[in-house]
């Protein structure tokens, strides 16, 4: 085995090829595996930092839960499932990013609570890829863990358009409430899903001016990313210029690059990223 291995990323696109790694010394791994096997890696990776934990096997059954594996180093963490997190224990996570699916989405966040819960842990950073919940469900979470200040929504299903717009106009500002005011960054992706799963950029900028000029809410920054090349209408373009003007860290990237840049709330960076053939 290689006696200096901190960093490793494992692609399997049918099924597992068992490896031998130095666990004991690895930092960072993301790594396509049944759970059985991340299991086995994890509870002897004490040093890992940072983890992408996919599971893609049809056949996987999730075991009882027994002891958590403690984790007591890992700051950032990507799961496929949120099941998995039932198994952790990681009292320093400050960034963690959860695939999420239309189906049973309760149950995924219910998931994710009881495991903020039982690590008590620092959470900074919530991102969710994929699939974006319901807006009252992340509105729960946020108030149950305030110290949440970062969200962000990744989307990558063409039928999850409505709700990253419902999620838009609950964070809109009114005279009565301000909904998770201690949001300092909203970040917002979208992947190639189909045109009704663009951007409202109009929306996007009456949330953005509702929160901005609001004395009760912390927002400092807000990235936008979408692999169309389709931007916003002058008028809601000259908005949002108007904003970064005023001091609002506002950065809209829009072409085939940007979801590269999103990835990067998913912990996908040069040293793990799968080339595309």
């Amino acid at each position: 085995m290689a006696p200096a291995l901190a960093d490793v990323t494992i692609c399997n696109e049918e099924r597992f090829i068992p490896i031998r790694l130095p666990m004991e010394q690895l930092t960072r791994c993301s790594i396509e595996a049944p759970w059985e096997t991340h299991r086995g890696i994890l509870k002897l990776a004490s040093n890992v930092v940072e983890a992408r934990i996919f599971i893609e096997f049809d056949d996987e059954t999730w075991p009882d839960h027994g002891d958590t594996i403690p984790l007591p180093n890992l700051q950032r963490l990507f799961v496929s499932h949120s099941e998995i997190l039932a198994y952790l224990s990681f009292p320093v996570l400050e960034e963690l990013a959860i695939q999420i699916y239309e189906e049973d989405q309760s149950e995924q966040l219910d998931h994710l609570q009881s495991s903020l819960i039982h690590s008590s842990c620092p959470l900074r950073r919530l991102c969710f890829s994929d699939w974006c919940p319901d807006a009252y469900d992340i509105f729960d979470i946020l108030i149950k863990f305030p110290v949440i200040v970062e969200l962000g929504i990744i989307v990558k299903d063409d039928n999850a358009g409505e709700a990253v717009d419902n999620l838009m106009e609950t964070l809109v500002v009114s005279h009565s409430r301000a909904v998770a005011p201690q949001l300092t960054c909203l970040s917002f992706a979208f992947g190639d899903i189909g045109d009704h799963s663009y951007p409202d950029y109009e929306l996007y900028l009456k949330m953005l001016k509702s929160r901005w000029h609001s004395e009760r809410c912390a927002l400092t920054s807000t990235p936008l990313d979408s692999d169309s090349d389709r931007g916003p209408a002058e008028a809601a373009l000259h908005g949002l210029n108007v904003l970064q003007e005023e001091g609002l860290d506002l950065v809209l990237l829009n072409g085939p690059d940007a979801m590269e840049v999103a990835e990067e709330w998913l912990f996908c960076s040069q040293w793990n990223r799968i080339p595309v053939s």
